[in-house]
């Protein structure tokens, strides 16, 4: 009995200088894009909340490339402790899928902390498009198959993912043309060099209470609180859903006991003002899952976006 005794005493000893480490730690939250996107200023505003939370440092580093590959191959070679921690989007689901190298597995690389947010995309045209409302636009692109053309944020972005699925579920045939980022893709929008195109709200929404752009309708399954008078694709597609998401993910092999104190966290950032302003700023939505719900979604997204980036051949070299 002592020597149980003294055994656990020993165990205990050796284990509470590892988690006061830990603790101790500045927490590197990795991010895949350069400063000054939507999904930098949401994993800024997650950093500040979450060091509040666990009164610890949380700084942001940014490792742009490569569709978010070269961030999350980073992490996945991480030490798994809890200070590097990966602020993925969906684009960490796709990207075996459309690279031809990727030296990380979604599902094998990583252990799930806890999903943040939805950033729903919306299907936009130029005012001279005769069609206002999303039967109109399946009719007119019906009636004329590969003549209008939708601009995206580039090839294997999740705007170009979100129109080969409606593509695919209107039976429609919209040509894509790829810019490279956003921005470009909404500037040749209003200048009418492209009839449509799909883009984050923020980089519209202006554009359309001005009526410069019309929006036709949203990629999430449901009306938006931030544009609640733009129909939702679903409600003539029912289940149709292309909204990217962001979420938090560690090095597999990250204790539970520090996953745990990083979701707890999460919560609460998730919940504070200043995470909810970001949210609010890119036109987000909070859709918080733990970390079990977190893995199932993860699995389920992989293996739709996998399936259809194989039939419509997306691919980025």
């Amino acid at each position: 009995m002592k020597y149980i005794i003294a055994l656990a005493t020993s165990t205990l000893c050796a284990l509470t200088p590892l988690a006061a480490k830990a603790q101790d730690q500045t927490i590197h939250l990795v991010v895949g894009y350069a400063p000054g996107g939507g999904v930098d200023a949401i994993a800024r505003a997650v950093a500040q909340e979450l060091g509040r939370a666990l009164k610890r440092t949380v700084l942001i580093e940014n490792r742009p490339g490569a569709g978010g590959s070269i961030a999350a191959q980073y992490v996945a070679t991480s030490p798994p402790d809890g200070a590097t921690l990966l602020f993925a989007d969906t684009a960490l689901l796709t990207g075996p899928h459309v690279l031809r190298k990727v030296s990380y597995d979604p599902q094998k690389s990583f252990a799930p902390v806890a999903r943040i947010a939805e950033l729903p995309l919306v299907l936009v045209a130029n005012p001279s498009v005769p069609a206002d409302a999303p039967k109109e636009l399946i009719a007119l692109v019906k009636a004329a198959p590969g003549k209008y053309a939708f601009g995206s944020a580039g090839v294997a972005t999740m705007h170009h993912f979100g129109g080969a699925l409606l593509n695919q579920a209107a039976g429609i045939d919209m040509t894509h043309i790829a810019y490279k980022g956003g921005a470009p893709a909404v500037q040749d929008l209003l200048g009418g060099q492209v009839p449509l195109a799909i883009a984050s709200i923020p980089a519209v929404m202006q554009h359309i209470k001005s009526k410069r752009i019309k929006a036709i309708a949203t990629l999430a399954p449901r009306r938006l609180a931030s544009m609640p008078d733009v129909p939702a694709w679903a409600e003539v597609l029912p289940g149709f859903d292309a909204t990217p998401s962001v979420f938090i993910v560690a090095p597999l092999g990250t204790p539970p006991a520090e996953l745990n104190t990083l979701a707890a966290g999460l919560r609460t950032a998730v919940a504070s003002k200043g995470v909810v302003d970001a949210l609010e700023s890119q036109g987000a939505t909070a859709t918080p899952l733990d970390a079990k719900a977190l893995r199932a979604w993860m699995q389920s997204e992989e293996a739709r976006w996998a399936a259809l980036a194989k039939k419509t051949a997306i691919t980025l070299d």
